[in-house]
């Protein structure tokens, strides 16, 4: 699963799940040959019913930027998160037109958390780092598109009840 191409993480929720099983297989230091225990095999079976249904999702990948004079603002919104298995970001490129306003999915990643104790800040923060390279990446890709400064959002409850905040994205607070 690591070698899995999937270079613009369209998959990524399909495949975090099945690697948090094999992880939780290798904790248990089950051997190839031995049956998965009841509550990791019920695991298996719904992720296997999962990946069934990837076949029926369809992504459009044209940003429309042929039909750049139409547009008057593009925008990257980016959103990270974590939890105690995994982290993970996404970027959506919102554009706007005279009549309409589109969003695209452009790409995300997830990690495995690392084993042993890492606390929920520190997951959420290692989240916001990915969040960051990744729109500093597309903007790099996406050079020739004017695109405004996008806006990050860490939407942890742990966070923000600690910060006694309702929201995460505060203009002046974001990952700039």
């Amino acid at each position: 699963m690591n070698s899995l191409f999937d270079p613009l993480g369209f998959v990524v929720p399909v495949v975090v799940e099945a690697r948090l099983i094999y992880r939780s297989l290798c904790q248990q230091e089950i051997e190839w040959d031995e049956e998965m225990p009841s509550k990791d095999l019920r695991k298996w079976e719904r992720w296997l019913y999962r990946l069934s249904r990837l076949r029926d999702i369809s992504i459009p990948r044209s940003f429309n930027l042929h039909a750049y004079d139409n547009i008057q603002e593009s925008r990257l919104h980016v959103f990270s998160d974590a939890s105690k298995e995994a982290y993970d970001a996404v970027c959506y490129l919102r554009s706007t037109r005279k009549d309409s306003v589109t969003c695209t999915l452009v790409t995300s990643k997830s990690r495995l958390a690392p084993q042993g104790e890492v606390s929920i800040p520190r997951l959420e923060l290692m989240a916001a780092v990915t969040a960051v390279k990744m729109e500093q990446t597309i903007k790099g890709e996406l050079g020739f598109v004017n695109i405004l400064d996008g806006f990050f959002c860490g939407v942890a409850k742990h966070t923000q009840r600690s910060m006694k905040i309702s929201a995460f994205c505060i203009p002046s607070a974001c990952f700039h």
